[in-house]
């Protein structure tokens, strides 16, 4: 009885710990993700009623850069840097969009790319857009860019640099724009 008890404690009683362990871990991630939610939900509807323009990447953003990037790695591709100046201007397309200066879509596309060619010199350059109104909107967004494929051949593009810019209605809709730049 005592060996049985003993290979019980040495064998089995890991597995419950370790097994607790990994699912308390996981509900502590996923608790923070919706904290953070929260607190970009929040930043961004007391930016749009002091109507102050953010000058950094928001949360929201980076998780499109990095969603991007992961979806390269996968597919064999490289990463992507984040510019600040592309961003910027991406950023303010978005903003266009969602207070309804210009329709949802490429319009005055070229008029960005001229806008980044003053600060960054390339040889080409693409664009998406996304609008949507879900909880996790930056997965939303680069899924239905995976999912589409204009949107995808731009993701998969030979580029280096890119710019994420995101807004937000007052209706309470994101609106995405992501910039791609190549610098060769």
């Amino acid at each position: 009885m005592r060996n049985s008890l003993q290979i019980f404690l040495v064998l089995i009683l890991p597995l419950f710990t370790f097994s607790g362990c990994k699912a308390l871990h996981q509900a502590q991630i996923d608790r923070q993700k919706k904290r953070m939610e929260k607190l970009v939900y929040h930043a961004d509807n007391l930016r749009q009623k002091n109507d102050t323009k953010l000058p950094y990447h928001t949360w929201q953003e980076e998780k499109v850069h990095q969603l991007v990037n992961q979806y390269r790695q996968q597919v064999g591709l490289r990463t992507l840097s984040l510019k600040s100046e592309i961003s910027v201007v991406a950023r303010q397309h978005s903003q266009n969009m969602a207070d309804k200066v210009v329709s949802f879509g490429h319009e005055e596309f070229q008029k960005r790319t001229d806008e980044i060619k003053t600060q960054i010199m390339f040889k080409r350059t693409s664009e998406n857009v996304a609008m949507n109104n879900s909880p996790i909107p930056a997965q939303v967004a680069v899924r239905g860019w995976i999912n589409s494929e204009g949107h995808k051949k731009n993701m998969e593009g030979d580029y280096d640099l890119t710019g994420v810019g995101i807004a937000r209605s007052r209706n309470g809709s994101w609106y995405f724009t992501q910039i791609f730049v190549s610098t060769y």
